[in-house]
């Protein structure tokens, strides 16, 4: 009988000893309120995978725990049931009368931004009904909690173009939206390109910027180094 119990027993940690389970990351400000997700690679109902438990460590001086949800693997069955035990210390628990299968998210878990700085999510002790999966198959999360920039939405992008041989190809640099009320007056950037393949010939100004002071010079070969400035705020896009 012990024979036997033992062969079980590795039977089944060898059906999802493979099973990687990925905690979700996240950079927000002091304030927002945000989700987690804890997620699995494929079960199969073969398996009988009926119940899971996990832990979940955070530091509760930079975001504090606010609730859970059923992720879609275990959404509208079961019992599942999530508790801050001690400050900074998730327990998650799952069990079901029938295996679970699939793939994705097994539970969101809900936050909000204490203060500004960084926390790893660490999952732990994580186990398929009395099975623990190894630590190296458990991938940890993290936070940053940053100051709000007003800028941190503004999006630069580099323009494409194809071009042949002796011919000039203009390659535009744009921004997404830009208010009066952001007050930006100035910007510089370096853009970087392939002097044997391309050589810097000029530049001009944009539709958005106000009349400025615009400079534009390959202060090495391969990277031309652009910088503008003005009294009134760029705004557009």
């Amino acid at each position: 009988m012990v024979i036997f119990l033992a062969m079980i027993s590795t039977f089944l940690f060898g059906q999802f000893e493979n099973s990687i389970i990925t905690c979700s990351s996240a950079v927000e400000n002091p304030g927002d309120e945000f989700n987690i997700t804890i997620g699995t690679t494929e079960l199969l109902e073969s398996w009988n995978i009926s119940a899971f438990q996990f832990e979940l460590d955070f530091n509760p001086e930079i975001v504090t725990y606010t609730g859970f949800a059923a992720g879609e693997v275990v959404s509208g069955i079961g019992s599942l049931l999530a508790n801050e035990s001690t400050p900074g210390h998730v327990i998650v628990a799952f069990a079901n009368a029938l295996p679970i299968s699939g793939v994705g998210n097994l539970v969101t878990i809900n936050f909000e931004a204490a203060d500004v700085g960084s926390t790893i999510l660490d999952v732990n002790d994580f186990k398929y009904n009395a099975t623990y999966l190894a630590a190296g198959n458990l991938i940890d999360g993290n936070v940053q909690v940053i100051e709000y920039n007003l800028f941190q939405d503004v999006a630069i992008t580099a323009g494409s173009g194809n071009v042949t041989v002796g011919n000039e190809v203009v390659i535009p640099v744009s921004t997404t939206m830009l208010t009066s009320d952001m007050g930006a007056i100035s910007f510089q950037f370096d853009l970087y390109f392939d002097n044997s393949l391309l050589t810097f010939d000029g530049f001009s100004l944009g539709e958005v910027p106000n009349p400025g002071n615009l400079i534009a010079n390959e202060s090495t070969p391969g990277v031309v180094s652009v910088a503008y400035a003005n009294v009134m705020p760029i705004t557009g896009e």
